[in-house]
């Protein structure tokens, strides 16, 4: 198997595994709306982002990182982690009330995330089988 093969194999899984990830937070974020059969509102659950969401985003960026010093990744794809790393934490820490326009404002960000991860997922699966 060719060393491009593998990397595009690599990419593939962890872009699979931020997309993963990025849908749970999603979930969490969306679970404060009522509207939701799985509405809570409490704000506890946004705890699951600081336990298991941050770390998977802190360990992704250390290894897009590590696949951006070998030219195999780079631009947006390279920092995606870290951009949903912000989006996701950022308006927990602006306001630990949990305002209803600080959460939308999150969702919706977490959105545009979940977008351009799974954009950066069908490229990645384009690579690999096509």
């Amino acid at each position: 198997m060719k060393k491009t093969k593998k990397y595009s194999i690599m990419f593939f899984i962890l872009n699979l595994l931020l997309t993963a990830t990025i849908v749970l937070s999603e979930y969490i974020y969306s679970s404060y709306y009522n509207v939701f059969s799985w509405y809570e509102n409490c704000g506890t659950q946004f705890l699951v982002i600081l336990i298991i969401s941050i770390p998977i985003f802190i360990l992704l960026s250390v290894l897009y990182y590590l696949l951006g010093r070998k030219n195999i990744i780079s631009g947006l794809s390279k920092n995606l982690p870290l951009i949903s790393l912000g989006v996701f934490l950022i308006p927990i820490i602006i306001d630990t009330s949990l305002s209803p326009a600080v959460v939308s404002v999150g969702t919706f960000l977490g959105f545009c995330v979940l977008i351009t991860s799974v954009f950066t997922l069908l490229k990645s699966f384009k690579n690999i089988f096509l």
